[in-house]
């Protein structure tokens, strides 16, 4: 808009609005601060002033506020995602907190890991119950996601603080524990194993999830409440008892691990601090033995050379007498210099034996925090091992609770088909009513029919009445006796009819009834056989999962015996290296005090100056 705007106004007489890319531009170095005002002013004074500053006010003040805006809403927004991890207050505290993870010299960071005293106080904002989630670590870790992913990988463990409890997403929260000091050391604990039951709901002797089943069943087959309470006590006692027997398995098949495990640690951590002890000893004895024949040899040597010198000196004092002053300045310089060298180099090599042995003493701690950290790693593939068989356990309830289900679609399709079979002896019944109701019809009608014919009768026979109502009366006696038989006959037969009818749908009653308990016999004996198998099934995977399991373990200890062998190997070299080293320097050490005597003894024999000179 500014641009077309330039060009429309200052175009014709302004060479840098002469185009609307050149427009464009001139407004952007403008913007910069790189734009000479007179020519424009010349063109056009009072469209200059108001173009101007409406581009100042537009640009500088909305365009940069709406930037600044933007800038500032995304840094609030970073901090409040970040006020969980107590960070994100001010640009120095973030700034602080990623030089404390990539510093390797800081005390709360090893290996570019954030240690736990770190962890915990970036994470202050927690509730003690809370859960530490893999994105809540990646989030520690943001600045490499490779460490996030090796640590994530390699130390899933649940580790409780001083001051609150953080957990790995995958398991369930322990106990919160006691405040104390951020800086404390945090404890390790095993709890993989926690299933706390869900407590019962106040008021009831059921729990919500009893209840729920308990509604389920009495909504699906639509039995008493009694009927329902009996067959969910008899599922979960039958539920209960395999639980049982299966949890008592898998406790002493756990038991018995653990005991083979704790056994086998001891004897191993027994071994070895046992040659760690007969090693360091023997190192011990060993510096002790050097450095005592090294002080006895250096304190021999040293108390030789003294009455040596003092007589090879007491000599020269006799011998040169006669000499120059400055023959006698250089002998003395060099003895001296030859005292100094001496003494240089044994206390050298004295401080070399002091920081052998101090080396060797941290390589053994290390080697120490080695072993406790792949006891840490076996601790914990076991404890995933028994995660994955909890996991498999749950799975047949699951499974269970399916048969179940599908046991009660059965039973209330079974109870639609008894309903229907009602319904349809109810039609019947009415169908045999309406068809009774008809017939009665009928006869009324004849009936009717017969009296309208008597009337008739009576008028057109008036003259005859009294000749013909003998025979008359006598023929509707007779009439009405055979209307009364033949109606008294068709009721017998129609009740005969009714009561067959009943018969007939009581036996189909009893029949479905029948049907219905073997049926329900069948099923309750698929879901026993079902249940065994899936027992026996569970029984066998949980004895191969523990199977191997124990050749895991195995295989582990003997690959940490293999690695402890070698570092030993190792070690040993090492030493030998350090005592051939030590050899060879109180060769060099015997050879240097040789020619130093040497060297005194040509002094003895009055060659100096002619070798100074």
């Amino acid at each position: 808009g500014f641009a077309v705007s330039g060009w429309h106004l200052f175009g014709q007489k302004v060479e840098a609005y002469g185009t609307l890319w050149q427009a464009c531009m001139t407004n952007f170095d403008f913007m910069l601060g790189n734009f000479k005002f007179d020519d424009v002013k010349m063109a056009h004074e009072g469209g200059a002033y108001g173009f101007f500053v409406l581009f100042m006010m537009v640009i500088y003040v909305i365009f940069f506020n709406i930037l600044l805006c933007i800038m500032l809403s995304g840094y609030q927004s970073a901090k409040s995602k970040l006020s969980k991890l107590g960070g994100g207050h001010r640009i120095v505290d973030d700034l602080s907190y990623l030089a404390q993870i990539l510093n390797p010299c800081a005390m709360l960071v090893y290996n570019k890991f954030p240690a736990p005293a770190l962890i915990a106080k970036r994470v202050a904002a927690m509730p003690p119950t809370g859960t530490l989630s893999v994105a809540d670590i990646e989030t520690l870790f943001a600045v490499d996601t490779l460490i996030a992913n090796m640590f994530i990988i390699a130390v899933q463990r649940t580790i409780r603080f001083e001051e609150q409890l953080m957990q790995d997403e995958s398991f369930t929260a322990a106990a919160p524990a006691d405040a104390a000091d951020e800086a404390a050391e945090p404890v390790v604990i095993n709890n993989y194993y926690t299933n706390p039951e869900a407590p019962a709901s106040p008021g009831g002797d059921y729990s919500a999830a009893d209840k729920a089943a308990l509604a389920a069943l009495m909504k699906q087959s639509g039995e008493s409440r009694a009927d329902a309470e009996a067959e969910l006590k008899a599922l979960k006692a039958y539920v209960g008892a395999s639980t049982e027997s299966t949890k008592a398995h898998a406790a002493q098949e756990l038991a018995s691990l653990k005991n083979e495990t704790k056994e086998h640690t001891a004897a191993e951590i027994a071994a070895l601090k046992e040659l760690l002890a007969g090693s360091s000893e023997t190192q011990k004895q060993h510096a002790a033995r050097e450095l005592a024949a090294l002080k006895e040899y250096v304190g021999a040597s040293s108390e030789g050379q003294k009455e040596h010198a003092a007589q090879e000196l007491a000599e020269l004092k006799e011998l040169m007498a006669g000499t120059s002053a400055d023959a006698k300045a250089h002998a003395a310089q060099e003895f001296e210099k030859q005292m100094s060298a001496l003494k240089s180099e044994v206390a050298g090599h004295h401080e070399a034996l002091i920081s052998s042995r101090t080396n060797e003493v941290v390589s053994l701690q290390e080697q120490m925090n080695e072993i406790k950290v792949l006891m840490a790693n076996l601790t914990n593939s076991v404890g995933q091992g028994l995660m994955k068989l909890n996991g498999n356990i749950d799975q047949c309830k699951d499974d269970i609770a399916q048969v179940y289900n599908a046991s009660d679609g059965a039973a209330s399709e079974m109870k639609v088909g008894i309903a229907a079979v009602a319904a349809k002896q109810e039609a019947a019944t009415a169908s045999m009513k309406s068809e009774c109701a008809g017939m009665l019809k009928t006869v009324q009608s004849a009936i009717d029919q017969q009296e309208i014919g008597t009337r008739l009768m009576k008028q057109e026979l008036k003259n005859i009445e009294e000749e013909t109502v003998a025979s008359m009366q006598a023929q509707q006696v007779q009439l009405h006796r055979d209307m009364s038989d033949s109606m008294a006959k068709q009721q017998m037969v129609l009740r005969q009819d009714i009561s067959k009818w009943s018969n007939s749908v009581v036996k189909q009653q009893h029949v479905v009834t029948e049907l219905m308990k073997a049926q329900q016999k069948e099923l309750h004996q698929d879901m026993m056989g079902a249940l065994a198998k899936q027992q026996q099934a569970l029984h066998q995977d949980l004895t191969e999962e523990l199977a191997h399991q124990q050749e895991e373990v195995a295989k582990s200890m003997v690959e940490q015996q293999e690695y402890m062998h070698e570092q030993f190997t190792e070690h040993a070299a090492k030493q030998h290296e350090d005592v051939s080293l030590s050899i060879k320097n109180q060769e060099t050490m015997a050879k240097s005090i040789t020619d130093r005597l040497d060297y005194i003894q040509w002094v003895k024999d009055g060659e100096v100056p002619q070798a100074s000179n």
